[in-house]
């Protein structure tokens, strides 16, 4: 088997194994064929949201860390200096 995806269908999630890579693909296509509204729910637009906002809380955490790294090198160089 290639892959096992989550789908809802009928009111239910179910599990759609696909056999091969080409069996996945068709899939996707069949879905997404069209370009345009796809009718999502309020659900996913807060899901796309909501992950957005920690998306950008990651960015400013990553940021911060950078920072403090930068700084700590900084502070490394003008030991190294100042011992010399």
């Amino acid at each position: 088997m290639y892959k096992s995806v989550p789908t809802y269908y009928n009111g239910k999630w179910i599990v759609t194994d696909f056999e091969t890579k080409d069996n996945f693909i068709e899939f996707i296509l069949s879905i997404f064929s069209e370009p345009g509204e796809y009718g999502f729910t309020i659900l996913s637009k807060n899901s796309i949201e909501k992950q957005k906002f920690l998306m950008s809380k990651v960015f400013i955490a990553i940021n911060l860390l950078d920072q403090k790294i930068l700084l700590l090198i900084g502070k490394i160089k003008k030991s190294n200096v100042e011992k010399g």
